[in-house]
């Protein structure tokens, strides 16, 4: 069985940090958006929408 490397692992904490990070880029550059984190085999992992971003 292949061994996964530690650093490959989307963590829950790593996740949040990403959706922080991306929610103040979007109120640094004034705007709605929509975003999604996805493993390393495309597998959703978390969605998050800011603001108004696809009404």
């Amino acid at each position: 069985m292949a061994q996964m490397n530690e650093k490959e692992i989307l963590s829950d904490e790593l996740c949040d940090k990403l959706c922080i990070l991306a929610r103040e880029k979007s109120k640094e550059l004034g705007i709605d958006i929509s975003f999604a984190v996805s493993d390393r085999h495309g597998l959703p992992r978390v969605y998050r929408r800011y603001g108004d971003a696809l009404d």
